[in-house]
């Protein structure tokens, strides 16, 4: 993945670019699949409709609705 692509996708979920580097705690998923999750389809174009969002209270909402979404099947 290329450094403007990674900055990208620590803008959308809101996370210095760091996040992605640090320690074990600070990892938002397991190491090894920390993008793995991109290849799925329809991936990319959320993340880009999030990232048009301005409103932080709206990202948080939608990521919200996202969680209790995947937490229902």
């Amino acid at each position: 993945m290329s450094a403007g692509r990674l900055q990208r996708v620590a803008e959308v979920f809101g996370v210095p670019v760091t996040s992605f580097f640090g320690a074990k705690q600070n990892r938002l998923v397991q190491p090894d699949r920390t993008f793995e999750f991109l290849g799925q389809n329809g991936a990319i174009q959320l993340l880009q409709a999030y990232a048009g969002i301005n409103d932080s209270g709206v990202r948080r909402s939608l990521v919200q609705l996202a969680r209790r979404i995947a937490a229902g099947q």
